[in-house]
């Protein structure tokens, strides 16, 4: 019996050593094919065409028959699992004597979940973030620019298209927003995983994304794209076709902003015409108002009182969820960015304001183009 006993405790050891020799690897090779995206677009267009694009299709055929989000499950169970395991490692340390098999055990456990999670974010996401600006993409006209002219006739086209849409816009429900979201994609870009289906579901988060400042995500290890619920309605169509984005390969945030605002401004949907309008009037305002306050406040008087009274619900809710976990959020989030690739971290966002710019000075027949997605 003892013999017996001895020889599974060494062929456990000898299998356990052999794992973790072979998730090290694993993550060298990973670490490696890393770092060659870092430096090698013909790399990252290989990692678009042949490894993101049918992992991302396949995630979206397995998750979309669940009506809740995976994501979020997925999420709650990491973060269950990082308390609990925090609170073993604590314990294990004090009992060091008596523990030190269970805690070396719990470290092995850590490292190995550290480098599976490391490797299916960079196959199933991360590759994406070394693509080149989708701005890129297109032809920019080659006029000299003041910044803060070009912020004012932004801001001022805004407010008229604005006040155009206000009076038109109409309710929508979220799965009505959901499948006019997903027929923009199909029809209006090149994306092969835009035509075996895209998806947002709402968050079963609810309203406590509001406390993080969160008005929709996309999960890296599920591709799905989630939407706060608790939105008002004339927020939800752009934020919809922002997450829609990400699940195309877009990972940059202000290429996600501007194919959002690209998409629902061509369409005669006046639901995403406003949403898209309103979004791209509060990004242009606040930089606006940095460098000009008076003339950002005589261009906001111009507003409808309908589109003033979507600012202030805006304010409310603001005013209502303003905490200091999403003061560190942004925080987390900012530093999350900047070491994959986006220099100007949670900025990033506002780079949409010059592109945008851009693409309205683009002659007719560039817009009229199917948007091509690297």
């Amino acid at each position: 019996m003892l013999c017996l006993v001895q020889n599974q405790y060494f062929a456990g050891s000898m299998f356990r050593r052999l794992y973790f020799r072979i998730i090290s690897l694993l993550l060298l090779l990973a670490a490696v094919f890393h770092i060659s995206l870092a430096y090698s677009s013909a790399m990252v267009a290989w990692y678009s065409v042949h490894v993101f694009q049918p992992f991302q299709i396949f995630r979206q055929q397995v998750t979309g028959f669940a009506g809740f989000s995976l994501g979020d499950v997925f999420y709650i169970a990491m973060s269950v699992s990082l308390i609990v395991g925090t609170l073993k490692f604590i314990s294990y340390l004090f009992r060091f004597q008596t523990k030190k098999e269970k805690l070396v055990g719990l470290i092995g456990r850590t490292y190995s979940s550290i480098v599976w999670l490391y490797i299916v974010f960079l196959l199933g996401w991360g590759g994406n973030y070394y693509k080149p600006e989708l701005s890129a993409h297109w032809l920019k006209p080659s006029i000299k620019l003041v910044p803060k002219a070009m912020l004012y006739d932004l801001d001022s086209l805004m407010v008229t298209r604005l006040n155009y849409y206000a009076a038109k816009e109409p309710t929508a429900d979220y799965s009505n927003l959901n499948r006019r979201a997903k027929f923009l994609y199909r029809n209006y870009t090149n994306s092969v995983i835009a035509k075996n289906g895209l998806a947002v579901k709402a968050s079963m988060l609810g309203e406590n994304l509001n406390y993080f400042g969160i008005q929709g995500y996309y999960n890296p290890f599920t591709g799905e794209g989630q939407i706060n619920n608790e939105l008002p309605r004339f927020m939800k169509p752009f934020v919809m076709a922002h997450e829609m984005a990400h699940q195309t390969g877009i990972a940059h945030e202000g290429d996600a902003n501007l194919m959002a605002y690209i998409l629902s401004t061509r369409t005669k949907d006046v639901a995403f015409n406003y949403s898209a309008y309103f979004n791209m009037w509060l990004y242009t305002h606040s930089r606006l108002y940095r460098v000009d306050s008076n003339a950002a406040k005589r261009l906001k008087e111009q507003l409808s009182p309908l589109i003033l009274s979507h600012i202030d619900t805006l304010k409310q809710i603001r005013k209502q969820y303003k905490s200091e976990v999403q003061h560190y959020s942004n925080d987390m989030y900012d530093q999350y960015l900047r070491m994959l690739d986006q220099e100007d971290g949670i900025n990033s966002y506002y780079k949409v304001v010059y592109d945008v710019f851009y693409w309205e000075n683009l002659p007719a027949q560039y817009r009229r183009m199917t948007i091509e997605i690297p």
